[in-house]
Formats: structure tokens, sequence, C-alpha cells
């Protein structure tokens, strides 16, 4: 059964709702990200006009854009407020559909940088009364993430762990948005859980962040690293010493994101 509407509320949109809000790696148009919230764009095109943009079809590029964006945000906060509500009583449904609120300690997998969503979910169980210990594993974590660390997180780092060594860090920075590429999951981002048909939770894909053409490369490219690990995996097997270190991992990429060859210059685009 589900449970009753008895969840506190969020009261403000502090600076990690917004900056969640207005996130993602695609180019969206005003109607999207209010889209995106689960909302209808009809219903604020006075708010959209009020706060600067020409309509909802006006793409959110610049920084101003964006500062645009988060007073909308501030405008129909109520609305927001409303549809938090739900989703968070959608998304306690789901955690424990899979069974995550059953246990006492939870690894989680993730490519890291600040480590927010260890915090998100471990606050969100907090509010349940959930006392569940989250390990975080990451590919690499900034120095921001330290922050995790001060409030009792544990986190472990492959790459580079809070920003350390910077020569590694350093690597990631030429152009993280590479280093997101190459573990996009083969579907748009979760934007949200909604109740289906059938009475189940399921997670809503954002279909604006879909581009069959940029997944077929991503899953190319993943493709070849799952084979690459799997002609290793006997070797490895038999040589219990042999470890990969993050600076042999991230050699060659760091070689095509500095000082790239022509050719590399073309795949890249």
């Amino acid at each position: 059964s589900r449970r009753p509407l008895n969840y506190p509320s969020i009261t403000t949109l502090d600076d990690h709702v917004m900056d969640f809000l207005v996130s993602g790696t695609s180019r969206l148009c005003v109607d999207q990200f209010i889209q995106r919230l689960g909302l209808n764009p009809s219903d604020f095109e006075v708010a959209i006009c009020a706060v600067g943009f020409t309509n909802g079809r006006q793409r959110v590029i610049s920084w101003h854009d964006y500062a645009q964006l988060r007073a909308l945000y501030h405008q129909i906060f109520p609305e927001i407020q409303k549809i938090a509500l739900t989703e968070r009583i959608n998304l306690h449904t789901y955690l424990d559909s899979i069974g995550l609120l059953a246990q006492k300690n939870i690894g989680m997998v993730d490519i890291g940088r600040h480590g927010t969503l260890q915090r998100s979910i471990s606050r969100l169980l907090a509010t349940e009364g959930k006392e569940i210990e989250i390990k975080g594993y990451y590919l690499g974590t900034f120095e921001k993430a330290n922050s995790l660390i001060e409030e009792g997180y544990s986190i472990n780092s492959y790459i580079c762990h809070l920003g350390k060594p910077i020569t590694l860090h350093h690597i990631i920075k030429l152009c993280v948005e590479v280093f997101e590429f190459i573990h996009t999951a083969p579907h748009g981002s979760v934007i949200r859980f909604d109740l289906t048909s059938h009475d189940k939770i399921e997670p809503v894909f954002d279909s604006a962040d879909c581009n069959p053409e940029r997944l077929a490369k991503a899953e190319a490219l993943q493709q070849g690293a799952l084979d690459f690990v799997r002609n290793s995996a006997d070797i490895w097997s038999k040589l219990d010493f042999l470890q990969l270190p993050p600076e042999m991992a991230v050699e060659p990429l760091a070689q095509v994101l500095s000082n790239p060859s022509r050719q590399e210059l073309l795949y890249l685009g």
C-alpha cells in the first residue's frame, strides 16, 4: 500500500535544489525545462515572459538565460512544491520495491565529482527514519566532495580523490563532458518516478536528452571497453599482483584531450 501524504514538503529552493533543477547535458528551451518538472508550460506563459524570456520556445544557453530560469522557478515555487511532495512518495515506493529500504549498508557507484547523489539519497532516507550507511565508489571526486567527508560520509575514488593528485584531477578537468559521455546511460536522464497504469512505480526518462546518434556512439565505445575487460579477465585472474594504476588507465585519454592527432580531432568532432 502507498504511504499517506504526511511527508514534510520542501520549504525553499536552496542552491542544491536549484542546481539540480537547472542541470542537464542537453540544451533545452524553457518549455522543456518546465515539462521536465512534470508541469504544463502553457500554464506559465505569463511567468515565463515576466522573468525576461521572449517565450517558452527560447533556448536556455547563456548565464543570463540560466539566471532567468532560476527566477522563473522561484516564481512558480508553489507548483514545484506540490510536484516534489508527490515525487517523494513515488521515489520512496520505488526504493522500497527494489529492496533498498530493507538494507543496513549499501554501495553507490557513480562517476563522482561532488558526490551530491550520495548526500541526496542519504537525506531522503533520513526523512523516512531509515539509518542506512551509504558507501560511495566513484571514478573520481573533486575537492568540493570533501564536504561529504566532513559530514561523515564514506567515499572511495579511483582516478582522483578530493582533487588529488592534481595531475589526474587536471586530466578530468580537460573535458569533464567527455568523461560523462563515456558513461552515458542507454536512455535519457531520469527526471522523476511515476505511477503506471499497472499500479507500479517506474522511472520517467527525459526524451529531450535522448539523441539516438549520440547514444549509438556511446554504446559502441562502451562495448569496446567491455570487450577489453572480458578479453583481459582471464589473464588478470591468474596474476593476482597485477593492478591497473589510474595513471595508466587515463594516459591514452589524456593524450587525446591534451594533444590529439588530426584523426582524433575528426573523431571528436
